[in-house]
């Protein structure tokens, strides 16, 4: 049993903390003790008879819900324990640092209280009081449960019968908008890409929003008209969702957000965030049912043409100016109403260029590296003569270039990938922007584009491209950029793809493979690489012994686990492929 004094503290602290905070004030006792006396409270209020609960147990129910909702006694680490800073005596813990919401304990435990409430209500006792915040704490607490679909589901149920029972006279629970939000948001996260996605979440959220139009259209509801943030909830589980119909839909949206806008809803003006999740959905979008590579890339070179038209379009209305009609253009029709003094709020930032660079370098047309290249000039434009704070270019969108014209079968792609990083260490070094500082994806990618010359290039081309692979590997230690496997894995390859057999070969395989042995980096990568680049007799001389599954723990410490499981899964299901090849091969000759 917890102490009377303890229980008086936590009882004032609950009722001193509102619904909805971003953080949870506990006393500091343990997570274990904490949760003993939340059901120790939470049992003595649900198995009380209906209609006998008393004025202090009727004004701690909502406390002890919202204290479920917050789901306060469940620790990630020690460290976020322990290590905190007291404010009046209390620890303060926020609510990502400690205490993540996990499982449905803390929602059934709701349910039963909320549950309670009600029934009290009904005998007859008016200081149970279930009312939409309080019903809004239950949708809270299914909608972060790690249930996936199944707290969506349940979250949305409870607004249904909210709906109900307010259009039968129940005032007291009209549901608002922040109860349609935090479903909209629940299948929003049930839409997300893993283990319990629900396949037709982004189809429930756009339901659940048509039916908040509805009901405030039709004077049902006056309190859920939905706002930019409910659009763009549900944009982001579209543009999450990788449906085949999601830019569309997300495309759908806007115009809808256009429409509604124009008729006087200035809460749902489409703004920069709304565009970034439909240049989300179009770069992640796949091709389905394709089989032909062809059909494939056609349909990625599409996608990315489709994504620099919505760039142009968001640059163009943001200048005030107006967009060129386009029968294709869904926003031709659009008539310029989101066109004002106020569309700042609609120009491109380093999000929505990055969008547009990933389409094209995952398009691999032979095109895609300048293209891209194109959409970085305009953000280093911008950050070198605006300053726009909005436009930084950064790693990632050098990365992404430097990529795309890795993907290109020019013959200069590695060249082209050398210029695009020796501009990006120029911005750090000239302009003191250090977002853009190369990390080793920056010097491995252009590492990469040498190693995968076309192999009917000459051979002064493959030993120019192997120099400048020499030269930047070079360049990123002295950057103070850590190789990994697989740099030192492609550094291995171009030595077997760029080098003729001889002398110099010998060297720089003997060279970077002892280098990645003293750096820990030896996993199967690198040993395929130096299987390909060296002969047998030096294969073995470097291995001095060892064998795939008997290294040197010093030589494979820095190789992340997974690369030797999945490389070795790689060889065991080409390995049974070829035997069944053979087997059938067999059997036909038999």
């Amino acid at each position: 049993m917890i102490s009377n004094t303890a229980l008086g503290l936590l009882i004032a602290l609950l009722s001193l903390s509102p619904y909805f905070v971003s953080s949870y004030v506990t006393s500091g006792l343990p997570g274990p003790k904490h949760r003993a006396w939340l059901k120790e409270m939470t049992v003595e209020v649900c198995d009380t008879a209906p209609g006998e609960l008393s004025q202090e147990m009727c004004n701690r129910a909502p406390q002890l819900l919202s204290a479920w909702a917050k789901n306060p006694y469940t620790k990630t680490k020690k460290s976020n324990w322990k290590n905190k800073n007291k404010k009046n005596g209390s620890f303060v813990l926020s609510e990502h640092e400690g205490f993540p919401h996990h499982g449905k304990e803390c929602a059934m435990f709701c349910e039963k209280i909320l549950k309670r409430l009600v029934d009290e209500r009904r005998a007859g006792n008016m200081d149970a009081i279930a009312n939409t915040q309080s019903y809004n704490a239950l949708i809270d607490v299914w909608s972060r449960t790690k249930e996936h679909g199944i707290g969506a589901q349940r979250a949305e149920q409870i607004v249904v019968g909210m709906q109900d029972a307010y259009s039968e006279g129940e005032v007291d629970v009209q549901p608002d908008l922040e109860s349609f939000r935090l479903v909209l948001q629940a299948w929003s996260l049930a839409s997300s890409q893993g283990q319990g996605r629900e396949e037709h979440a982004p189809h429930r959220a756009q339901r659940m929003l048509e039916w908040m139009l509805m009901l405030y259209d039709s004077g049902e509801n006056a309190l859920i008209q939905p706002d930019g943030n409910c659009f763009e909830i549900v944009l982001n589980a579209w543009a999450k969702s990788n449906h085949k119909d999601a830019p569309r839909k997300t495309e759908e949206l806007i115009m809808q957000m256009d429409r509604l806008y124009s008729e006087g809803n200035y809460k749902v003006k489409p703004n920069r965030m709304h565009f970034n999740q439909v240049l989300t959905a179009w770069s992640k979008s796949k091709p389905v049912d394709m089989p032909s590579p062809k059909q494939r890339q056609q349909y990625s070179i599409a996608t990315a043409r489709r994504a620099e038209s919505i760039l142009n379009h968001m640059n163009t209305i943001s200048k005030g100016g107006e967009t060129d009609y386009h029968p294709d253009n869904i926003y031709a029709n659009a008539e310029q109403r989101t066109i004002d003094s106020a569309n700042h709020d609609i120009s491109p930032n380093i999000a929505t260029y990055s969008a547009v660079c990933l389409a094209w370098a995952k398009s691999k047309h032979d095109d895609c590296g300048r293209r891209a290249e194109k959409i970085l000039k305009q953000v280093e434009h911008r950050f070198k003569i605006y300053n726009d704070v909005n436009n930084t270019p950064d790693t990632i969108l050098y990365n992404m270039v430097i990529d795309a014209h890795s993907k290109t079968s020019s013959n200069k792609a590695h060249v082209k990938s050398r210029a695009v990083l020796d501009r990006q260490i120029n911005m750090v070094k000239k302009y003191g922007n250090k977002k853009c500082r190369p990390d080793v994806y920056s010097f491995t990618s252009v590492l990469a584009s040498c190693a995968s010359l076309n192999g009917s290039s000459s051979r002064k081309e493959k030993l120019h491209a192997f120099e400048i692979a020499r030269s930047t590997f070079d360049e990123m230690c002295r950057s103070d950029v850590q190789p990994n496997h697989v740099t030192y894995g492609t550094m291995l390859k171009a030595c077997g793809r760029l080098l003729p057999l001889g002398k110099e070969r010998r060297k720089f395989t003997r060279e970077y493979f002892r280098k990645a042995c003293d750096a820990g980096c030896v996993g199967d990568m690198v040993l395929d690489r130096l299987k390909d680049a060296a002969s047998p007799i030096q294969y073995n001389g470097l291995l001095n012994g060892h064998t795939r599954n008997t290294l040197p723990a010093e030589w494979t410490s820095q190789v992340p686990k997974n690369d030797n499981r999945r490389n070795t899964q790689m060889r065991s299901f080409k390995s049974n492929k070829g035997n069944r090849t053979n087997n059938g091969r067999n059997t036909q000759r038999s």
